[in-house]
């Protein structure tokens, strides 16, 4: 079985095309969670603070719960088991950046087609 080499790792989110790409590579190389994991969370299941106790969770330390659930398109966990897998600063701080939102809401736009004026109007910025 193939690994990726900790070059080929590093340079994964450098190469993502838009910045909704890098937080889904950085939870498969720095948490382990399969794409399918990855690209179907659930709000109550992932715990990026510090106690998640005010959340209804016992588990210390930022994380993310993963499990299989009914889901609308009829797509499924691979994994049986319900588990929670610890989620490090980086990815911590590259997800919940809090100006992630934004550059997501630029890239979003910019592919829709509107020039970098109008993406600067609409960000208010200058």
């Amino acid at each position: 079985m193939d690994r990726a080499g900790d070059a080929e790792v590093l340079a994964l989110p450098r190469a993502c095309r838009t910045a909704r790409d890098r937080p889904v590579v950085l939870l498969m190389t720095r948490v382990g969670l399969r794409r399918g994991e990855t690209v179907g969370p659930r709000r109550e299941g992932i715990h990026f603070v510090v106690g998640a106790r005010h959340l209804g969770c016992s588990l210390a330390g930022s994380h993310r719960h993963v499990g299989r659930r009914d889901n609308g398109t009829g797509a499924w966990a691979k994994s049986r088991r319900s588990r929670s897998v610890p989620a490090d600063f980086l990815v911590v701080q590259w997800v919940v950046h809090p100006h992630a939102p934004r550059r997501a809401f630029a890239t979003n736009v910019v592919e829709a087609g509107a020039a970098i004026d109008e993406v600067q109007q609409l960000a208010m910025r200058r």
